[in-house]
């Protein structure tokens, strides 16, 4: 028989053969385009981040540069280090506008991209970076905006596309030439081939630990196990690259410690979210880093800062708040907590202080300390900050200035006994109600879950402010006393209301408890239906601070026959490898990522790898915080699984539950 009809009937003709190494032609290049695609992609959104934090870096540290010669007036010399930037082709566009938004300086550079073809360009869309930063001096000067040059980045990318392509198309024919030598000895199909195509599908690269009798089905099992190897292997360097590329846009490479651009994200989801406690932004100053660089040397400066960091991560972190380095000499924490203020500025301004090398004789850092609130406006905040901070940096000041609170909860004025007894009483029925908002199918009708919300009245019957009254039980240990009581109560309603799934945020605190988990398996009822009908919700940054404690509750929990959520998803550092170990429910995106869904590719994108990530992982993506109709259409075409926001109407009590 010749070579041809020999491969018209193999390739072509209806044999089992022929069938399955058509298949197996076609899972190869599915395959290969998909790595080609995924490469392609991230390569992509990590040079968009590259441009965006290239073009912020350079407004900021050029605006550092420029206030003095903005303030005395001096725009030819502005105007000059301009035309170098832009001749250069480091910056494509400047444009300098006074404090009344007035045009003061513009230039404009070429965009040239040299080597790339034009329909490469027009096809993956690269927007210069666009960076902004205002002027101060003791008043608002101006502000300059500058975007950055996309020419090195498309040649990048189309060296990258040029490389992924190649390497796809050599690990598709290699994968079919290896197929087509295996599948020779493919005698009749195995159900626990088939068990493990399903389970590799759901990314469980598990093996075929019993092997047949038969040789040539042995081949085959054998060959199905490398290729589960194969693909887990591909799978994790997939999963590494995404984790490197989020690291390099969001952690800073000295200290490890989350960037400017995690730190902007981190605040808008705290002020978003009207269920978070009020807190401190701790802005650390190092004063003296320029000078010590210089004078003992780069080394002796980076191992500074890195110590610095050391000391503001573990404050921030005893405290379960977040430390993040937003630029050169500057490091920025979050705490959940207002209380002795005085006494931890002291400590840490001491601790710094033991830091200074000799050439230091002004101290190594000031700390300037305000207040947050969910609702604040952004821009307030970090000016409220950034006022501290200066008065911090003036002579007489102690190296540390707290700008003082709007106002303090009644209850300051009352002992720790007292305080007890009082909060004790709020977080019992009648004070303690329940309230309820829907999780909704993506049709925007069919209710998925009910996420229950602790609501707390006086004497009087009059509501009181939740978020506060979350920072003062936090500050009294009474946390674990409200989640019990909440679980009680909920237990109750799922009683009531038959069917209903109900999601119950618990705390850190609960979580680390010894004695948490023994009280819940003795109030959960025998029933398994209603035990499948309760969720449990946890923070990511509370995982990201306790991990392995978090796993093994997660585990202890999923046992007893409940569910989990990861909330607030995407706040934290954490490698997405880390959903694989944890295996939960459901994942909620946090609100930051959807409010501006659809003006910000980068959280558009971020979405929609998450759903894939998680579809495959077997694992339902809902989003909170959906408040319009348009990003609630976005979210629906790219495969949401849940919608939860104030779009669907506010929370309501649970009494009203099926009406």
């Amino acid at each position: 028989m010749s070579a041809t009809p020999l491969i018209k009937r193999l390739f072509l003709g209806p044999t089992f053969r022929g069938q399955v190494i058509r298949l197996l032609i076609a899972t190869s290049l599915l395959g290969s385009v998909a790595y080609f695609a995924v490469q392609l992609n991230q390569t992509q959104q990590y040079l968009k981040a590259q441009l965006s934090t290239h073009a912020q870096d350079t407004a900021y540290y050029f605006g550092m540069w420029c206030r003095d010669y903005v303030a005395a007036g001096d725009l030819a010399m502005v105007e000059t280090q301009v035309s170098s930037l832009v001749d250069s082709n480091y910056i494509v566009e400047f444009t300098l506008t006074d404090k009344a938004g007035k045009e003061v300086l513009k230039r404009v550079g070429s965009n040239q991209i040299e080597g790339v073809p034009s329909w490469f360009v027009n096809w993956y869309v690269l927007e210069p970076g666009v960076g902004t930063s205002e002027l101060y001096a003791w008043e608002k000067l101006g502000a300059i905006e500058i975007k950055s040059n996309t020419g090195l980045a498309y040649e990048y990318l189309w060296k990258s596309a040029k490389k992924s392509l190649l390497v796809a198309l050599l690990i598709a024919a290699v994968a079919s030439l290896i197929g087509y030598a295996l599948l020779f000895f493919i005698v009749r199909p195995l159900r626990a081939i088939e068990a493990q195509a399903n389970a590799i599908a759901a990314r469980d690269f598990s093996k075929i630990s019993q092997l047949p009798g038969t040789e040539e089905l042995r081949s085959v099992v054998v060959a199905m196990n490398r290729m589960a190897k194969a693909i887990e292997k591909n799978f994790k360097a997939v999963s590494e690259r995404a984790d490197k590329l989020q690291a390099e846009a969001y952690i800073d490479g000295l200290t490890q410690l989350g960037n400017r651009r995690a730190f902007l994200a981190h605040l808008k989801q705290l002020l978003n979210d009207p269920e978070q406690p009020s807190g401190a932004l701790w802005f650390v100053h190092l004063t003296g880093l320029e000078s010590l660089q210089q004078r003992a040397g780069a080394p002796i400066a980076k191992d500074q800062v890195k110590r610095v960091c050391e000391l503001c991560r573990e404050l921030a972190e005893h405290f379960e708040g977040m430390a993040f380095r937003t630029s050169e000499s500057e490091i920025a924490m979050v705490v959940p907590r207002l209380h002795q203020l005085d006494q931890d500025a002291n400590s840490l301004s001491t601790s710094l202080d033991a830091l200074a090398h000799p050439e230091q004789t002004q101290g190594v850092a000031i700390l300037g300390i305000c207040e947050y609130r969910p609702g604040m406006e952004l821009k307030q905040l970090l000016a409220n900050a950034d006022h501290a901070l200066t008065l911090a940096g003036q002579p007489g000041e102690q190296r540390f200035h707290i700008l003082a609170p709007e106002e303090n909860l009644a209850t300051d004025q009352l002992d720790i006994s007292q305080r007890r007894a009082k909060m004790s009483r709020l977080i019992t029925p009648p004070q303690l109600k329940l309230s309820c908002q829907p999780i909704l199918a993506k049709d925007g009708q069919q209710v998925q879950m009910f996420e229950l919300l602790s609501r707390f009245f006086d004497d009087q019957g009059a509501a009181m402010n939740t978020p506060d009254l979350f920072a003062e039980l936090s500050r009294l240990g009474l946390i674990e006393q409200l989640d019990r009581a909440v679980i009680k109560e909920a237990l109750e309603v799922a009683r009531v209301h038959q069917g209903a799934r109900l999601a119950i945020n618990l705390s850190m605190q609960t979580i680390l408890s010894t004695e948490f988990l023994a009280w819940l398996a003795n109030q959960l009822p025998k029933a398994r239906g209603l035990r499948k009908r309760i969720t449990f919700e946890l923070s990511e940054h509370s995982i990201q601070l306790h991990m392995k404690a978090a796993q093994s509750f997660i585990q202890t929990v999923r046992a007893l026959g409940l569910k989990v959520t990861i909330e607030k998803f995407g706040v934290s550092t954490l490698p997405f490898s880390y959903l694989k170990q944890i295996r939960p429910d459901h994942i909620k995106v946090a609100g930051n990522y959807v409010h501006d869904i659809n003006k910000d590719i980068e959280n558009k994108d971020f979405i929609t790898t998450l759903i894939q990530l998680g579809h495959g992982l077997d694992i339902a993506v809902f989003a909170e915080q959906v408040e319009d109709e348009e990003a609630a259409n976005t979210l629906k075409e790219l495969g949401i699984d849940g919608l939860q926001g104030y779009l669907f109407g506010q929370p309501y009590s649970v009494d009203e539950i099926g009406k």
